[in-house]
């Protein structure tokens, strides 16, 4: 793994710098929020909101999301990047033009951390998605601790 010095002198900005220095993680869920902001689960536990509405804007490739009945429709690409489809009748993979996306590292260094006590999931996981079998209730999925957001 490269140092921070080294992407420095790559031209990175010190976020992205400290980020790939420390190393590359994975998006492992994508849940969008009312107001316009995604909750992502990291690979390394992390659980952060990132902000989309400073590139929501008219003109622009994100501009259908601007309606939240299209921004809600946001997803994890086959690269775990955050993804919408601009128009949902088309498949993505054969027309490349119809996804929008933002990658794994912009949505992790321009993210904030949810505090800890905000965490939306399972008391004893903190998962966002189905807790993992060791926390399952008897009938399965979510167990007794679960949490909704």
């Amino acid at each position: 793994m490269k140092n921070f010095d080294f992407y420095i002198s790559r031209g990175f900005t010190p976020e992205m710098a400290a980020y790939f220095s420390g190393g590359i993680r994975k998006i492992l869920s994508v849940s969008p929020n009312t107001d316009f902001t995604l909750t992502l689960s990291f690979d390394d536990g992390d659980v952060r909101t990132y902000d989309c509405k400073p590139f929501l804007l008219p003109g622009t490739v994100f501009s259908p999301l601007m309606e939240y009945e299209n921004f809600q429709r946001v997803y994890l690409d086959e690269d775990h990047c955050v993804s919408w489809d601009i128009d949902p009748a088309i498949d993505s993979q054969e027309v490349w033009s119809n996804k929008v996306n933002i990658s794994p590292e912009d949505c992790y260094v321009n993210s904030h951390p949810v505090p800890e006590d905000n965490l939306p999931g399972c008391d004893n996981c903190k998962y966002l998605d189905e807790c993992p079998s060791e926390y399952q209730s008897e009938s399965g999925g979510y167990c007794e601790n679960w949490e909704s957001i």
